[in-house]
């Protein structure tokens, strides 16, 4: 809980060896040398942030406090084992600084971490700034795969050096670097177990802790005590002052049957965004289509349709009339009578949930939608969840739905809409997370399921546009644990 307590102390000197007299010219020479640097005019300086090994830099940022100055590095860990690092200092326009650390303390191939150095003394605003930084760290070699249960003591057995040229800057906020959390206590209040991996939602007013966010919410980060957890914001990410966030969490331990767990939100420095890799949100929501979209690391299986290609696992099929296009987003449209979408390769074994994101719908019959089906054929019989009215249909994409039962229920577009086949004689379909449940028998309950999506056969004419599609798992007894939030607390 306390991971980023910046208690720890980076600590350097510069050790002058007076017994020689020549080493008072060097620092002469090297003291006029610094006076001539950062006498230049700014504009001919070049930004520069560099490591010498294991850790490139993506950023760098340097600003002042009420008490001093923070510079905050953005580093991503370049080995391939675990690294813990200690502490983080820097000496940078003449000054050392005070203390330093790093958040995550454990980090592994590819993961970025936030290394932030406090400075007693004031930046001149717009000046440029030369110096140095490091880390302490430890490395273990082995067990990056499961980071979660390794065993890496904290140590100062290697430093990580670089060099930058920053300028100093005014933020949004009065700080570079304050950081604060909240515990979230999730409880498994049913008889089965919530499996390790598991996807937990996690629903909150941003309002409530506006002060601390940046408006797309990108600073947020959940963790297990000091691992960083794979997190996916899926809707009101664009607004600090929104009433309901949905955030995905991929859990690293199973909860017990009527027991809980305790993770950590954290509101890291206003400066850091989603790194999409640990830290991500929906496609349709970045600037970029899916520039952020890390949906494949927290789900079992999850498309995206970014670019213009079909993505792996997936296979597409079409009539005559009938075209499916990837193009930032899957669009499948056909004409009267014809049919196209996509079916997943792979199966998934069930009970899971499948969802869809809808953002567009038209035409004549509204046939458009998704199913779970029992095989990877455009003809494997599944169950339908479509834009009829409020009807559920068992078939297929290519031979149509057919043994209809009216639920009154009807996909949300735009919005999410999910599905999932739990026995022989029990569906049930959400539409933006609210369920409504179906019996029927027609089909027998398979070992496993496939994926498709798609306009089904044979309507007078549809045009749907998905923009990501995905499964999770089924919780214990279709019940989510229970979420409740601690205190707000600084770092």
């Amino acid at each position: 809980m306390s991971m980023l307590t910046a208690g720890l102390k980076g600590q350097s000197a510069i050790e002058f060896l007076s017994t020689y007299a020549f080493m008072f010219l060097i620092i002469a020479v090297a003291v006029l040398l610094l006076f001539m640097y950062f006498s230049l005019p700014k504009n001919i300086l070049p930004s520069a942030c560099n490591f010498y090994s294991g850790f490139n830099c993506a950023d760098a940022v340097y600003a002042n406090t009420s008490t001093g100055s923070e510079l905050l590095i953005v580093a991503t860990d370049m080995m391939p084992g675990i690294v813990n690092t200690s502490s983080f200092g820097a000496y940078l326009g003449y000054i050392n600084s005070t203390s330093g650390y790093c958040a995550p303390s454990f980090a592994i191939a590819g993961q970025e971490m936030y290394c932030i150095a406090y400075f007693n003394s004031k930046a001149v605003l717009g000046r440029s700034y030369g110096g140095t930084f490091h880390i302490k760290a430890n490395y273990c070699a082995a067990g990056a795969a499961s980071i979660y249960n390794a065993s890496c003591p904290a140590s100062s057995n290697f430093t990580y050096s670089g060099y930058l040229t920053v300028s100093a800057s005014v933020l949004p906020t009065s700080s570079v670097s304050n950081t604060y959390y909240v515990p979230i206590n999730i409880t498994n209040s049913q008889h089965g177990a919530v499996p390790a991996h598991f996807q937990q939602m996690i629903q909150f007013a941003p309002s409530t802790y506006a002060t601390y966010e940046r408006p797309d919410l990108g600073n947020i980060r959940f963790y297990y005590g000091d691992k960083e957890l794979y997190s996916w914001c899926e809707a009101n990410c664009m607004s600090s002052s929104a009433s309901n966030a949905i955030f995905w969490v991929k859990l690293p331990v199973a909860i017990p049957p009527n027991q809980n767990r305790v993770i950590d939100m954290y509101f890291l420095p206003y400066s850091v965004d989603y790194d999409g890799v640990y830290a991500g949100e929906a496609p349709q929501l970045s600037p970029v289509y899916g520039e952020y979209d890390n949906g494949a690391n927290v789900f079992l299986a999850y498309w995206g349709f970014e670019g213009k290609s079909l993505p792996q696992s997936l296979t597409q099929y079409a009539s005559s009339g009938a075209t499916v296009t990837v193009n930032d987003g899957l669009t499948v449209s056909t004409g009267s009578g014809s049919w196209g979408g996509i079916v997943s390769t792979l199966n998934y074994t069930t009970p899971v949930i499948s969802e869809a994101y809808v953002a567009l719908q038209s035409g004549g019959a509204l046939s458009g939608g998704i199913a779970q089906q029992t095989g990877p054929l455009p003809s494997s019989p599944g169950y339908d969840f479509n834009g009829w009215s409020g009807s559920i249909g068992e078939g297929s994409l290519s031979g149509g739905m057919s043994g209809t039962q009216n639920i009154n229920l009807q996909i949300a577009v735009p919005g999410e809409n999910g599905q999932t086949w739990t026995a022989q004689n029990s569906q049930t379909y959400y539409k933006g997370y609210l369920a409504s449940t179906a019996s029927s028998t027609d089909l027998s309950f398979p070992g496993s399921i496939y994926v498709s999506a798609g306009v089904y056969c044979c309507s007078g004419g549809d045009t749907i546009t998905y923009d990501w599609l995905r499964v999770r798992e089924y919780p214990p007894n279709g019940m989510m644990p229970g979420t409740s939030f601690g205190s707000i607390t600084a770092s």
